[in-house]
């Protein structure tokens, strides 16, 4: 009597990739990007989502999203800078290769394939896509960048340039090849995590220039970083923010958060005296721009009073006026930040041209 041989079933595999998503400035737009992620991801990857302190439907969304698709979810009930969520993301991280993506950021069909290969093919520590914008219409934001540390005379600048800014995405896309780069954005990069391991944790006094602050430490190793033109990403620049959205935003992009980050970036780095005003000024301007165009309530009822007021007679809007005064949403105050105001050590790196 003969019988049949047992089936033999091949070792499940572990992904070598694990994506961890973290918040860049809002949470409106998690749950477009999340199913973007697993729609248009056939390459077998981890997931580490880090959830800090989204509103309630936003976080019920996640445990249900982390339940039937059995990724792991970490909630802390306060905001924390996207650097301090890469962290709390990294520690979870057991693969190969992690990828950072913010919570605003759509992948492109084939994205973190293309980000694997291109990292296995030329041995990069960091791999960047093509990063698009959505707002009225669909822009390039960058496509590689070039710069760096230039020394003169004793004096440090660090200037960085984005590469083909605003240039026609079908003009351009067809044109690109995969090469080195300067920079990457934390929007979405693709990194070695024995790089990570060699560099240190990110730097969490930064809530402004961390990815200029982690290429500029992969240079200064010896790695390199590439632009693969096959991947592709597209974050929600011009979506409005809600009344949830504006409480992180007034934090994350503090005049308080601002200032501390670049003037430790600067002092890091040792450049020039007052260098990185400009770029002050921008994260300022970033935040008025987000909250003068947020879809809070305070703001829908006085779009809704001015439309009344060409529609009704005056007469009639004297009492609406105050109905509305009485239920009308406080303003929000800047909460204070949640980073330390106390030094801690920095990651020691050697850089090129420093004294030890």
């Amino acid at each position: 009597m003969t019988g049949s041989s047992p089936a033999v079933v091949a070792p499940r595999t572990a992904p070598r990739v694990t994506v961890v998503v973290v918040p860049r400035e809002r949470f409106s737009h998690s749950k477009v990007a999340l199913e973007t992620l697993y729609q248009n991801t056939a390459l077998p990857f981890e997931l580490a989502y880090v959830d800090v302190n989204s509103p309630r439907h936003v976080a019920r969304y996640l445990r249900q999203q982390a339940a039937e698709r059995n990724f792991q979810l970490i909630r802390r009930e306060r905001y924390l800078s996207p650097n301090q969520a890469r962290n709390v993301g990294l520690a979870a991280v057991t693969s190969e290769y992690v990828v950072f993506i913010d919570n605003d950021c759509e992948v492109a069909p084939g994205c973190l394939a293309a980000l694997l290969r291109c990292a296995e093919e030329t041995g990069a520590w960091a791999v960047a896509p093509v990063y698009f914008e959505r707002g009225s219409t669909r822009r390039v934001h960058m496509a590689g960048a070039s710069g760096g540390i230039v020394e003169q005379n004793g004096v440090r600048d660090c200037k960085y340039a984005h590469l083909h800014l605003d240039c026609p995405v079908d003009e351009l896309v067809p044109s690109l090849r995969r090469a080195e780069t300067d920079l990457f954005e934390f929007h979405c990069v693709l990194l070695r995590r024995s790089a990570l391991d060699l560099l240190g944790p990110l730097d969490e006094q930064l809530s402004a220039l961390e990815q200029e602050d982690l290429a500029l430490s992969i240079r200064a190793a010896g790695g390199t970083i590439y632009l693969e033109p096959e991947a592709q990403v597209t974050y929600a620049l011009g979506d409005k923010i809600d009344r949830a959205d504006a409480a992180y935003v007034r934090l994350r992009w503090s005049a308080d958060w601002n200032r501390r980050s670049i003037d430790h970036f600067r002092t890091k780095w040792i450049l020039k005296p007052g260098w990185g005003e400009d770029t002050v000024d921008w994260c300022n301007e970033h935040r008025r721009q987000l909250l003068s165009a947020s879809r809070t309530p305070s703001v829908l009822v006085r779009r809704a009073l001015r439309r009344l007021r060409e529609l009704m007679p005056i007469r009639l809007m004297t009492p609406l006026r105050a109905v509305v005064a009485q239920l009308a949403v406080p303003q929000f105050v800047e909460p204070k930040p949640a980073v330390s105001t106390s030094r801690v050590s920095v990651p020691k790196v050697t850089v090129r041209g420093l004294p030890d």
